[in-house]
């Protein structure tokens, strides 16, 4: 099993990684915009272990010690949970129709 404290990618967001209780497994389709959200939740997740860093530290893509704005925690998984996604299943019947995602 892969570990560390602070990964980009963590473990149990890769199928290949977890065997119980996955979330999609072999046979399942994710959407390209699905995998793009998961994307983008970690880059912020990881700016916000930057944001949170002493700035005696040092602190990375900031220039000058200090972010550009505030980065309020938790943004990260608000962006996971996609609650503006509503229900998707007319859309991923329609796609599994057209043979694309």
């Amino acid at each position: 099993r892969t570990d560390g404290p602070a990964f980009s990618y963590h473990p149990d967001k890769l199928s290949m990684e977890r065997t119980e209780n996955a979330a999609f497994g072999p046979t399942d389709r994710i959407g390209q915009l699905t995998m793009r959200n998961l994307d983008i939740a970690d880059s912020r997740a990881r700016l916000e272990q930057y944001a949170d860093q002493p700035v005696d530290q040092g602190q990375v893509l900031v220039e000058h010690g200090t972010l550009f704005g505030e980065l309020p925690a938790g943004g990260a998984e608000t962006i996971s949970a996609n609650p503006g996604a509503g229900d998707e299943t007319a859309l991923e019947a329609a796609a599994m129709e057209e043979g694309t995602d």
